[in-house]
């Protein structure tokens, strides 16, 4: 009898845990759609469009998983609230326009808010920021902004990785060994950036200390140090002042990315794990219709021969999506 009650027993401990699994596998979203933030084109791209998206953004998603959805820098509030109910993540990407009054800047915080909202009344959303990106986090964060010149354009380096902070930390705390022993050793994280925020900024700056736990340091030619990775403590919020997304999408010669099979599993590796962030958002769209129409299949693609960036979405500020009329002017 004893016999017959502990076998009983552990097949309900079986069903239970089995159906606890199954249940924790349906509350994942298998059809994640990720925004990307547009931004002004510089003069010389001008001709093509207002604003643009690299594709190598794009494309970093996608290898994992996930869509993208371009979201227009310079709308109304409105036009933000209901793209943000509607997709399961957001990019603010890499890139060089101004971070106080640029549209860039001021969509960032509308969608920041939105975020941070989200996430307090226990909706899932995650936000990562690259490069110009991490910049705006960092000030969107503090308020001001904080960022300072530093001599940091076209370097590639090694991650002086926090290790006191490793355990404690999502992104990093179970990163496998070869991908953390690449990332210590290896120059494999891409920087493309003349603006940066300090090390000592950053621990001087209550707001920022107490919202982001640091992942990574590096220093620039001149010995400036600044901070390269980190993520929220209370949110899923992630930012690299490197380009995880370039190892294995930008192919410009004169750039010194690495594209070795190591530097492609790091990339690989961040890439799965914001997509998989990603997958415990449940919003989803209104109807098959919009999700079709707001994707960024339905926008043309532009191969530049010069060897800046291999290709480009363009959009026109003036054109329209299924969520709102855009604004007519830009500054």
């Amino acid at each position: 009898m004893a016999g017959f009650e502990c076998r009983f027993k552990y097949l309900m401990f079986v069903v239970i845990f089995t159906c606890v699994l199954l249940l924790g596998e349906s509350m994942l979203n298998y059809r994640p759609v990720i925004g990307i933030l547009t931004q002004k084109v510089s003069q010389e791209f001008s001709e093509y469009g207002d604003t643009y998206i690299l594709a190598s953004y794009v494309k970093y998603l996608e290898e994992s998983g996930a869509r993208a959805v371009p979201i227009r820098a310079g709308q109304s509030k409105s036009y933000y609230e209901k793209i943000f109910s509607q997709i399961n993540g957001v990019l603010f990407p890499g890139g060089d326009v101004g971070l106080d009054t640029s549209f860039y800047a001021n969509s960032g915080r509308y969608i920041y808010d939105l975020a941070i909202k989200a996430n307090d009344a226990g909706d899932h959303f995650p936000v990562w920021g690259t490069c110009q990106g991490f910049q705006l986090l960092n000030n969107l964060t503090a308020n001001e902004n904080l960022i300072t010149p530093t001599d940091s354009e076209n370097l590639a380096l090694p991650l002086n990785i926090t290790t006191e902070n490793v355990g404690a930390s999502r992104l990093f705390g179970k990163m496998p060994a070869y991908i953390y022993n690449i990332l210590e050793n290896r120059p494999v994280t891409y920087n493309h950036h003349h603006l940066s925020m300090k090390r000592d900024t950053f621990y001087n700056t209550a707001s920022l200390k107490s919202f982001y736990r640091v992942l990574s340091t590096n220093v620039d030619r001149k010995g400036i140090e600044f901070i390269s990775t980190f993520e929220a403590f209370k949110y899923p919020f992630y930012g690299t002042q490197w380009h995880p997304e370039k190892n294995n999408f930008e192919w410009n010669p004169k750039l010194f990315i690495d594209h070795s099979d190591l530097a492609v599993d790091v990339t690989q590796y961040f890439s799965n794990y914001f997509v998989s962030e990603a997958r415990f958002s449940n919003h989803k769209f209104l109807n098959n219709n919009t999700e079709i129409h707001s994707l960024i299949d339905n926008y043309k693609r532009f191969y530049l021969k010069d060897g800046t960036f291999d290709v480009i979405y363009f959009f026109n500020l003036n054109g329209t999506d299924p969520f709102e009329e855009p604004l007519l002017s830009y500054v």
